[in-house]
């Protein structure tokens, strides 16, 4: 087993068992407003782990971001966003609910916060 993966399998295991459930999370999200088209795909969680990527369209260039939702060396649930395959930044759980969750870093220049709704759907 490499490193990596080592590492990977022992964050998961320090995963808190009140972890809000993100399942809604999963599959194809497109936005088309702003002038731009940005369309995420999410994995289903596993043992603790959510993994998404980006693609997102604006003026004819296109640009990508890697991201995963997972714990903490603390426990606690961080969002990990690596556009453009950039190193990290974490941005920690500060809000959820059935079909919303929010994620935060008031250290970072933009975005600061990252909200993901699922709206008007029953």
């Amino acid at each position: 087993m490499s490193l990596m993966i080592a590492l990977a399998v022992a964050a998961l295991q320090t995963a808190p068992a009140s972890t809000p459930d993100l399942s809604w999370l999963a599959g194809y999200w497109l936005d088309c407003s702003g002038g731009r088209e940005a369309s995420e795909t999410w994995s289903d969680p596993r043992a603790g782990l959510i993994v998404g990527l980006t693609v997102t369209v604006r003026n004819g260039r296109s640009g990508f971001e890697s991201a995963r939702i997972g714990p903490l060396s603390d426990g606690a649930l961080a969002y990990f966003a690596q556009p453009g395959g950039a190193p990290a930044t974490v941005f920690r759980l500060v809000d959820s609910g059935p079909q919303r969750v929010v994620f935060a870093n008031p250290d970072h220049d933009f975005p600061q916060r990252i909200i993901y709704e699922r709206a008007g759907i029953r």
